[in-house]
């Protein structure tokens, strides 16, 4: 008895100018460095805030442009490490500089660069294990506790990557890692809100949806209104199905409010009305085809409420909306209610 509304705007246009983008990737950039050095505390979605003076960029800037130069450095003094330092920066430059993309941090961006920091990384271990041609003939005291020292990180990092892949066994337990890494993440709460909804745990959707609600930015444009229509929508329906009809309806007001163009917003508006207003039902249902001509649920709550006065006049909407979805469980009832009264009409 409910419709879920979709995000919008997730390909929107960056929020961010070259240079605020260039300014705020000097904390991003350590962030992924400490990440290599021990990979804990990671983010499927960060969702980066934006820095909210200068002075909190200074300290990250200078030890980003100290970590440059010494990149320089090595580049002039040792080619072979100067060469591999230099492919990671270069190969982060894309992401990572002055081409501003929709969201400040995402590890995935660290995919390819890191191939340079893990030769690297690989060469130090071989270097400080003294395993080198002609260097180390026989072991010593020194040579095996260099090598039992590389090798129980390399056992500690291996660890903690195997700890961090537990958090992709669920989709639930994906996002909820999500919120537990950034609790600002308004989009992480809005993911958890419209799976429960899914799994029909609708006090857990409508918790997660007002903390999606409590956090999301003020709006900045009309697709911000959209996004901001769909998260009272997904509420609304959590609510409504949850039995708190007063709260879903404040809800669902605000979203066709912020959006009229949201089908799934009319839908659940008369949902809300079905059994005090029909005729106010209806219309929602009404605009909501205009607006989607394929919303299965609309076809059937409509014939639901004419199937009160006259079930022949019912029947074409059941069939539509079995047609559009053949697995919808309400249409398939309604549908087979109007054939019993039919043959039950026959029989007299």
């Amino acid at each position: 008895m409910w419709s879920q509304a979709y995000r919008y705007g997730e390909f929107a246009t960056p929020p961010h100018t070259p240079i605020s983008y260039a300014l705020n990737q000097a904390p991003v950039l350590l962030h992924y460095l400490r990440l290599v050095c021990w990979p804990q505390g990671q983010c499927l979605y960060y969702l980066w805030p934006e820095a909210d003076s200068f002075s909190q960029l200074l300290p990250p800037l200078a030890a980003v442009l100290a970590l440059g130069g010494a990149c320089l450095v090595c580049v002039f003094r040792y080619p072979p490490l100067g060469f591999l330092l230099g492919s990671f920066w270069l190969i982060l430059a894309p992401t990572s500089s002055v081409f501003p993309v929709y969201e400040l941090a995402f590890e995935h961006r660290m995919y390819l660069p890191l191939a340079a920091l893990a030769v690297a990384a690989a060469l130090g271990g071989h270097e400080a294990t003294g395993l080198v041609p002609g260097r180390c003939r026989r072991p010593t005291a020194v040579a095996v506790t260099r090598i039992v020292a590389v090798a129980s990180l390399a056992v500690a990092l291996g660890a903690a990557t195997c700890a961090r892949n537990a958090a992709y066994h669920s989709y639930l337990g994906m996002w909820l890692d999500v919120v537990a890494q950034a609790p600002h993440n308004w989009e992480a709460y809005d993911k958890l809100a419209r799976r429960y909804l899914d799994m029909r745990n609708y006090a857990e959707s409508a918790r997660y949806g007002r903390l999606a609600l409590e956090r999301s930015p003020p709006p900045r444009d009309p697709r911000d209104l959209k996004t901001l229509a769909a998260l009272h929508c997904n509420l609304g329906s959590a609510l409504l199905s949850a039995g708190d009809q007063p709260e879903a309806m404040q809800h669902l007001q605000s979203s066709v409010e912020l959006d009229p163009g949201l089908s799934a917003a009319q839908v659940n508006l008369g949902n809300a009305l079905l059994r005090t207003s029909p005729d106010a039902a209806m219309a929602c249902y009404r605009r909501a085809l205009k607006l989607d001509p394929t919303c299965a649920e609309a076809f059937n709550n409509l014939g639901w409420i004419l199937a009160r006065g006259d079930p022949d006049v019912a029947m074409p909407y059941f069939e539509r909306a079995l047609a559009i979805d053949p697995t919808l469980a309400s249409a398939q009832e309604n549908f087979e209610r109007c054939l019993q009264w039919r043959r039950a009409r026959g029989r007299h």
